[in-house]
């Protein structure tokens, strides 16, 4: 999704591009601080989780001020293969094999599983940190795993997968991505069509804002329908952005826990870590 004049689009409120300061504590923890934000700072294990905690800080912060109080609401746990619609129930510690002393939120059943979750995903298209909350009643409409804005801007919830070494399953996230109105009301025609899955991708630009990559909001992408029933799947443009070489050639497991840290019950350490939570 493009801006005027071709220039991307941001759809956080102004301000949302932060410079981020970064200190070590004298127990090896991280911290990162914005400094035009007074008092927003966080602590992480590492570098980057210092900072995926401190600029979901100031998204909040920045929502707040800009959306009569409203939080922005940040990734959550998710499981998979995540079809359509809600999550079915998983055994306890499901995708967590090899990683000890940590677990989680379910966000469907609300109780605490050991492990790790498959993935994390968002609940709303990161446009709507530009839409004040009391207006969402008049300007947004919600469906599974869609979302239209003002009749004019049209989203879709898919899954953008990741491959870890050394596991077997990919990492999800489960992300927005803005489609052109053809092509969002073409998906929507099939949506309970059987053998929608013959389609042919289309084009997308993502519309979350992962954390612990470089600003991820506008990379190209295709999506991919699936069968009725599964969420699509991403393809994003094959860039030299970290997250685009990430789906192409996988991520290590240690990444994999710097990502996921700040969205555990406890702190996500490597077995035998003595690493300060």
């Amino acid at each position: 999704m493009r801006g005027a004049g071709g220039r991307r689009a941001r759809w956080y409120p102004p301000g949302a591009v932060w410079k981020v300061l970064f200190g070590r504590e004298v127990d090896g923890r991280w911290i990162a601080e914005i400094p035009s934000i007074p008092g927003c700072l966080a602590y992480g294990c590492s570098r980057e989780e210092s900072r995926a905690a401190v600029i979901a800080l100031a998204r909040e912060e920045a929502a707040a001020r800009a959306g009569e109080g409203r939080r922005a609401s940040g990734p959550f746990p998710v499981h998979g293969p995540v079809p359509s619609g809600e999550a079915p129930p998983r055994p306890a510690g499901s995708g967590g094999a090899g990683v000890d002393g940590t677990s989680w939120t379910c966000r469907h059943c609300g109780e605490a599983h050991p492990g790790v979750p498959d993935g994390l995903g968002f609940e709303h298209p990161d446009y709507l940190y530009a839409v004040p909350e009391r207006e969402w009643g008049r300007r947004v409409r919600f469906r599974p795993d869609r979302c239209i804005v003002d009749d004019e801007h049209f989203f879709i919830l898919a899954n953008l997968e990741i491959p870890v070494r050394g596991r077997e399953a990919p990492f999800l996230w489960s992300v927005w991505s803005s489609l052109s109105r053809k092509n969002f009301e073409r998906t929507e025609s099939l949506w309970s069509t059987p053998g929608r899955e013959s389609e042919p991708p289309c084009f997308g630009w993502l519309n979350s804002a992962l954390p612990g990559y470089p600003d991820t909001v506008n990379l190209k992408c295709r999506i991919h329908t699936r069968e009725v029933g599964i969420r699509p799947w991403v393809e994003l443009e094959p860039t030299d952005h970290p997250l685009a070489v990430d789906q192409r050639e996988g991520m290590s497991e240690e990444r994999l826990r710097e990502i996921l840290g700040p969205y555990l019950c406890r702190p996500l350490t490597p077995p035998g870590s003595s690493r300060p939570g």
